[in-house]
């Protein structure tokens, strides 16, 4: 069994997006700690698109490790992830999702956290006009090398409103290749956090959900029907949702969105199972309790064709 590590790479500089249109919405010199936080006024984010790249000038005092987090409305922000502090930092940035944007606009920002000054506050074109198709819950760029795991707060997903357009999640990147590996998880323990997991053989998560998790080239995709425990009822008793990756034997690359799609990748041609293969009559698949259930002559199978 391998060693979770919670261990929070960032992107490499040379990859982010350059933009000549930086505009200036916050400037001054604010010291922040948890009970001195500011806010961005709600109007600074009138024409804010979705992709647009928030970059944050600061120091961070010598010696501190802490934490950086963005609320609004005295919630975490949709879309933003866990950000612990180095004292090396000069700026943080962030890619701002529809949702961040929609509660900005009402809220404004608040920017909270521990052992750092804030200086200027800069946005910019970022990803703007070059986003994946669906509903976004987090973008950006997190850099995965080994067993590296990206902390995307649950509020990204209950700002969803309305889960049923959607078949699946995207967890996109820039390996393109499926030589690497994708577990999803709500907790640390070991027995009852994982609600995804790509194993290097089969991509199967065995008795955990079945296989409802398929790595491809430049992303990973969960299928949601296909899990027997709902997403949003496990968020709602946890703080976070953790992508953990690991390169395998590929180059080490950056993760970049995770995206509500309303297709699922075709699945490949399988071979008929013998359910499914008989002269008598034929088998139907249906959706129970969240499982793929086979029925064939009013008698139910699971997917194995083991009578249920």
């Amino acid at each position: 069994m391998f060693m979770k590590n919670k261990f929070f790479s960032f992107a490499a500089a040379a990859l982010l997006c350059a933009s000549a249109s930086a505009t200036s919405i916050w400037s001054g010199n604010h010291p922040v700690d948890w009970s001195n936080t500011f806010t961005v006024a709600a109007e600074q984010f009138a024409n804010a698109q979705e992709g647009n790249k928030l970059t944050f000038t600061l120091t961070v005092n010598d010696g501190a490790s802490d934490a950086i987090e963005l609320k609004s409305n005295g919630q975490k922000l949709p879309g933003t992830r866990f950000s612990a502090t180095a004292d090396w930092w000069t700026t943080y940035e962030v890619f701002m999702t529809q949702d961040m944007i929609d509660t900005c606009k009402v809220y404004g920002m608040e920017v909270c956290g521990a052992n750092f000054t804030v200086t200027n506050i800069e946005l910019e074109d970022g990803k703007a006009g070059n986003m994946k198709e669906g509903k976004t819950i987090w973008t950006g760029y997190f850099w995965v090398d080994s067993w590296s795991t990206l902390e995307v707060f649950k509020e990204a997903f209950t700002a969803v409103k309305d889960y049923s357009p959607y078949k699946g999640i995207r967890f996109y990147h820039e390996n393109a290749s499926t030589d690497y590996l994708i577990f999803l998880l709500d907790d640390w323990s070991d027995d009852n956090g994982y609600f995804g997991k790509s194993e290097p053989a089969n991509d199967s998560i065995s008795a955990i959900n079945g296989n409802c998790l398929k790595r491809y080239e430049n992303y990973a995709e969960l299928n949601l029907a296909a899990m027997d425990v709902a997403l949003l009822d496990r968020l709602a008793n946890v703080d976070r949702m953790m992508i953990q990756m690991d390169k395998q034997g590929s180059a080490a690359f950056n993760f970049t969105d995770i995206v509500l799609v309303t297709e699922l990748t075709p699945a490949e041609e399988e071979p008929e199972t013998a359910i499914e293969n008989t002269a008598v009559s034929k088998a139907t698949k249906v959706i129970k309790n969240g499982m793929i259930v086979i029925v064939k002559d009013g008698v139910e199978y699971n997917a194995l064709g083991v009578k249920l």
